[in-house]
């Protein structure tokens, strides 16, 4: 329900005016879907579709809202928005710490930040402090930027493995991004670029 409702939003041109990422929008319909997904588990309890449906699309313009709002004068990429679920991580982030979620049930770490483990739906979850390590898991060069990476392109979108065990996607800084430079399985480490006040972005450098 939410990816069919999502691309109408998106179809529709909220995204027009903006200098919001897909990224950014792809990130927030992963934790809506992730909301769909604990309702479906919970069915029993006679959730009304309607209410799930209308939820779905409040939160979607209501991170596009946001995100408008929020985008600094002086950067002209997206800002990230932060959200209950991600909340802990952005403040983390400010401090220049990569915190994730770990379930206290069957003790796996994961990323991104959800209500519930990926692994058994379990709500009992902490954060922890990692290592700030990883390990370049994939890549892939992107020519045709979106909006507001314009004189970045050619840049990676790279995922990186961190030393915990789970995945993120993130932008490999320090090094051009060229195949000859970007070695799968070599080491990063996590660097934090501050694009505003309140929000320091988590990006990879070769350790």
């Amino acid at each position: 329900v939410a990816s069919h409702v999502l691309k109408l939003v998106v179809l529709k041109g909220l995204l027009s005016d903006s200098n919001i990422s897909l990224l950014d929008v792809e990130i927030e319909i992963l934790l809506i879907c992730q909301c769909s997904l604990t309702w479906n588990t919970y069915r029993q309890y006679n959730r009304n579709i309607d209410f799930q449906i209308n939820y779905l699309i409040f939160r979607f313009v209501a991170f596009i809202k946001r995100s408008i709002k929020d985008m600094s004068s002086g950067y002209n990429k997206p800002i990230p928005v932060p959200t209950p679920e991600s909340d802990v991580f952005w403040e983390k982030a400010k401090q220049h710490e990569l915190w994730i979620q770990k379930c206290l049930n069957c003790n796996k770490p994961f990323f991104y930040p959800r209500m519930n483990c990926p692994n058994c739906l379990s709500d009992n979850l902490e954060w922890f402090k990692t290592g700030g390590m990883g390990t370049l898991y994939s890549y892939m060069i992107n020519h045709r930027p979106v909006p507001g990476f314009e004189e970045d392109a050619p840049y990676a979108i790279a995922i990186v493995q961190l030393d915990e065990g789970p995945r993120m996607m993130t932008n490999i800084v320090g090094i051009e991004n060229t195949p000859e430079n970007l070695i799968l399985d070599m080491k990063l480490k996590v660097v934090f670029d501050d694009v505003s006040d309140e929000i320091a972005i988590p990006k990879w450098e070769p350790a």
